[in-house]
């Protein structure tokens, strides 16, 4: 298996994985959270880990997450069959909301042009 192979499996598994993890650790925000990507090292130690936020208070939910990453990594470990767990980077993925704005601007475009 090449490296690059490894790395995409290992980034699937965690994608999968750290769904569960999150919603153990932080219930409250079950439909807030979701991971939409995952980008390892070259060497595997690595792991950014980007997630979409829905909630005005974005930021407070992004530190808490960062905050409890040696848990989250811990519990990754877990179930990850690798010789060591990643280190994991939280990254908000702003991609989200750049979209949805644009369909916010498109929609009031259409709806202007109907008007005249």
């Amino acid at each position: 298996m090449s490296n690059i192979e490894r790395k995409d499996r290992i980034a699937g598994v965690i994608i999968e994985q750290l769904a569960g993890i999150l919603y153990r650790e932080f219930p409250q925000y079950m439909l807030k959270i979701a991971v939409t990507r995952v980008v390892m090292s070259k060497d595997i130690s690595t792991a950014k880990v980007w997630i979409d936020i829905r909630a005005d208070n974005h930021e407070q939910i992004l530190r808490k997450v960062i905050a409890a990453r040696g848990r989250i990594r811990h519990q990754l470990s877990q179930v990850l069959a690798a010789y060591t767990c990643p280190e994991l980077f939280f990254i908000r993925d702003e991609n989200p909301d750049y979209v949805s704005r644009i369909d916010e601007l498109i929609a009031r475009i259409h709806a202007e042009k109907e008007r005249f």
